[in-house]
């Protein structure tokens, strides 16, 4: 079979959790003899000051990839509009695909890409599957979380609360900003005004009707596909409830290559401290603002330490708050970032991986690789984190945002030293990546039987 899969950025310069997830799966396909396909995007290879798309074509692997750069110079309207319906990368996906004639397209991401290339990919008429990272088919932030920290289930009616996190205040002439009570009635005023479309409308409300479309274009796009496998329980519902067709989504929860990984379910270091580890984006929605507070409240001395391994320079103002927090505490070292490939090796020098996060995440995969390798995980009661680990049997949950409840964990690791074994003992069972490519080729070929005699959609 020759398979495509698609990522919004690939290796060999990123690899964060969906690059892994779809590079792992890619190489298990190519394994069992399949030809595999990556079509993805390089951020950085955009074409300043043309309206040109760029490509390269590579080798990763055996993996054949085509990654598009993006033109930077295009207007306003146009970047809003490209972020879910892009025709020029359209255009260029369909040459590209026409040439390929690929059997099966598996979507693993596709912003940047847009929601363009779905019906694209449908005029194939082959299989098309998708599996969600995270909440970008449902959110333009991707996290369900608005600027000022408070979670969200999804767009309203009309995408009114959409407006919040794109600050749309900013794009209209203050005097025609209209007066409310709440900041709801606020965006939903201005929404309701953009799809009026009134002859005298303020300048910017094409903008805010472009942003609103978003999520009916995306959903109708996103029903289009054949099945949709959601890694959680969590992910279903969030799909389902923001009108993704529940007969598509089928429950189906990441593997993992575990090849590369080694058991760590040892003790504590030989001089008896607690090692705790941060390994991730630092930004904001990943929490490590909570993290070093609640450090700050393990008593001293405890002989206990926190690794953090991530780019400072990701989200400059953040990491710099996030700095200042350490203040110089001698127990904390910023470590950097670090390849893919020297995962484990990270991951050996911390007896438990914290993950602090302050939106629902689907699944971080560090937490599966953590379990790979015999690390238990102290993490937020919330969204997937909460269906992965399971308090006090291969980790520790705390409550969202609480410094107390988190110290109160932190400290149990401390004081209970059997508790840590145990913990230990119980990481390290993951679903893996043969088992989940099973999975995949058993539905595609599901899917071939079924345009040869349609039955209806096919489940998982």
């Amino acid at each position: 079979m020759k398979i495509l899969l698609t990522v919004h950025q690939f290796f060999p310069d990123y690899y964060s959790g969906t690059e892994v997830l779809a590079r792992d799966t890619g190489l298990e396909m190519l394994s069992r003899g399949h030809e595999v396909h990556v079509l993805t995007v390089d951020p950085k290879n955009d074409r300043a000051k043309t309206l040109n798309l760029s490509y390269e074509e590579y080798d990763y692997a055996g993996m054949q990839v085509h990654a598009i750069g993006l033109p930077s110079q295009r207007r306003l309207l146009d970047r809003v509009r490209d972020e879910y319906d892009n025709e020029l990368v359209a255009r260029h996906v369909r040459q590209y695909v026409e040439r390929l004639k690929p059997d099966v397209v598996h979507m693993f991401h596709i912003s940047r890409l847009s929601g363009s290339v779905i019906e694209v990919f449908k005029e194939l008429n082959v299989p098309l599957v998708f599996t969600p990272t995270d909440f970008w088919a449902i959110c333009p932030m991707r996290t369900l979380m608005k600027p000022s920290g408070e979670l969200s289930t999804g767009p309203d009616d009309i995408s009114s609360n959409c407006l919040e996190c794109r600050e749309v205040e900013r794009l209209l002439p203050k005097e025609q900003l209209p007066q409310a009570s709440s900041r709801p009635e606020f965006y939903r005023k201005i929404a309701e005004r953009a799809l009026a479309k009134s002859e005298n409308e303020p300048p910017g409300m094409e903008l805010v009707r472009a942003m609103l479309s978003r999520t009916t274009f995306l959903r109708e796009h996103f029903n289009m596909v054949d099945a949709i496998f959601a890694p959680t329980k969590f992910m279903h519902h969030a799909l389902t409830a923001n009108g993704i067709d529940q007969e598509l989504v089928s429950l189906s929860p990441y593997g993992m290559d575990i090849s590369r990984f080694r058991s760590g379910k040892g003790h504590r270091d030989r001089n008896g401290g607690l090692r705790l580890g941060y390994i991730g984006t630092i930004s904001s929605h990943k929490g490590l603002h909570v993290l070093l507070e609640a450090f700050k409240n393990l008593p001293q001395p405890g002989r206990v330490t926190l690794r953090i391994c991530g780019a400072l320079d990701t989200f400059p103002s953040y990491a710099r708050k996030v700095y200042d927090l350490a203040d110089g505490d001698p127990r904390i070292n910023f470590a950097g970032p670090f390849p893919n490939e020297r995962i484990a090796e990270e991951l050996s020098k911390v007896d438990v991986l914290v993950v602090p996060s302050t939106w629902y995440e689907n699944t971080p995969l560090i937490i599966y690789t953590a379990f790979a390798t015999g690390v238990p995980v102290v993490a937020t009661n919330l969204g997937g984190m909460a269906e992965v680990v399971r308090h006090e049997e291969n980790g520790l949950l705390f409550e969202l945002g609480d410094l107390e409840d988190l110290t109160r964990q932190l400290k149990r690791l401390i004081d209970e030293p059997e508790l840590l074994t145990n913990l230990k003992n119980n990481a390290g069972n993951v679903r893996t990546v043969e088992d989940s490519v099973d999975e995949m080729l058993a539905l595609y070929e599901r899917l071939f039987a079924r345009r040869e005699s349609p039955t209806g959609r096919a489940g998982a």
